[in-house]
């Protein structure tokens, strides 16, 4: 049983999810089979990439939980962070100690830390975001 109620327990309650399927028998792989992983791109052993991922040239996952059928574009770093199921990604984002909601879209170049981004949110490109909740109302 694990507390959440801020950003960074609930990153680490999803990371430490593997663990415990593991001392219960269950193994869990942190990469999914079926994720597609590009040249030159690093996913941290602490991290867990579910199934129908993709993921670009020279992304840097660290400390991070990938929800189902992502799509990371190349140049990107994710640290500490939760990026919920259809989640976009476009080139060139850093996201650090934030968690992104379902269907949310991440245009190009994007600096985002310590954030909640809800459900189908579209952040602009070369946006920069800090301590931010991003929560617009939108038809998902």
């Amino acid at each position: 049983c694990l507390r959440t109620n801020t950003v960074s327990s609930y990153s680490e309650a999803n990371r430490q999810i593997q663990k415990i399927f593991t001392h219960t028998g269950i193994e869990t792989p942190h990469l999914h089979p079926s994720v597609v992983l590009q040249k030159k791109s690093q996913v941290g052993a602490d991290c867990v990439v579910a199934e129908g991922t993709e993921i670009g040239e020279k992304v840097s996952i660290k400390r991070s939980v990938i929800g189902r059928n992502c799509k990371i574009g190349d140049h990107v770093q994710i640290v500490n962070s939760t990026l919920l199921d259809n989640v976009i990604v476009e080139d060139g984002c850093d996201i650090k100690g934030s968690i992104i909601s379902r269907k949310s879209v991440i245009h190009q170049k994007c600096e985002i830390t310590n954030c909640l981004v809800g459900p189908g949110q579209q952040l602009n490109t070369m946006g920069k975001y800090k301590d931010e909740m991003i929560v617009y109302t939108v038809d998902i």
